[in-house]
């Protein structure tokens, strides 16, 4: 990342600049079938829906920075921009604040801070929460077993979309599309099972409206990644 990049306040940085080394990550991954049009209702310009279903991701970092056992939330859709197939994050949860800033401000992962449980027993059931403002917004139950009979997409490039506003609201707002890539290392095989996913509305996180969803498959992966500032390769305004 450039070093020119300001971090506020400069002389005590909530986030470090550079690279950021994901070790010892655990994902588990729910693919859901949508009601069409959804996805498309979800991506900002200038992104294109590529299919009607979706994933939600919940991660367990085991290292990052300074941090460990870090855990967040997200969903992920299928899109294209310019022709090129990926995927796009609409909202993640996450209970770091240093991930909440340098997503959002820098990488342009629209975040929210959350209270996010994961809980493991034995036999490699897992049970998950996501809270905010006192409610229970989102509850995933996974029990390892066979694989679902179900073809899991190429996730891609991931596209995020910057806005770039001004306190004026007759200036025009500066769309910038970024794309990133994630080199990955599979630590090991992935674990099939099934799960569960209920969605709750709390207040200021209407969710209840992307259901229902249905989950067809569900399946926990363990990687290594690295997070860097990706390359933007888009930039539109959009009328004030």
């Amino acid at each position: 990342m450039r070093q020119t990049i300001a971090t506020i306040p400069s002389w005590s940085p909530l986030y470090p600049l550079g690279v950021h080394e994901f070790r010892d990550t655990e994902n588990l991954t729910l693919l859901c079938r949508t009601r069409p049009g959804l996805v498309g209702e979800l991506l900002p310009y200038p992104l294109t829906a590529t299919g009607d279903y979706l994933r939600v991701k919940w991660s367990r970092v085991g290292r990052v920075v300074d941090l460990t056992d870090m855990l967040n939330m997200e969903f992920i859709l299928p899109c294209a921009f310019e022709g090129e197939a990926g995927s796009h994050v609409p909202l993640e949860y996450i209970e770091s604040d240093m991930g909440l800033c340098v997503g959002r401000e820098v990488f342009a992962w629209p975040k929210k801070g959350g209270e996010l449980t994961w809980e493991q027993d034995g036999e490699g059931r897992i049970h998950l929460e996501c809270r905010r403002n006192g409610r229970t917004l989102i509850t995933t139950d996974f029990t390892p077993g066979p694989p679902a009979p179900a073809s899991w997409p190429a996730a891609g490039p991931t596209f995020q979309v910057r806005h770039l506003t001004t306190p004026r609201e007759d200036v025009p707002v500066t769309a910038e599309t970024i794309r990133f890539e994630f080199p990955a290392a599979a630590l090991r095989e992935p674990v099939f099972g099934r799960a569960t996913l209920e969605l709750h509305d709390g207040p200021g996180d209407p969710l209840e409206f992307l259901g229902p969803l249905e989950v067809v498959a569900a399946r926990v992966d363990f990687t290594d990644f690295d997070f860097g500032p990706g390359d933007i390769v888009g930039r539109s305004e959009l009328a004030a």
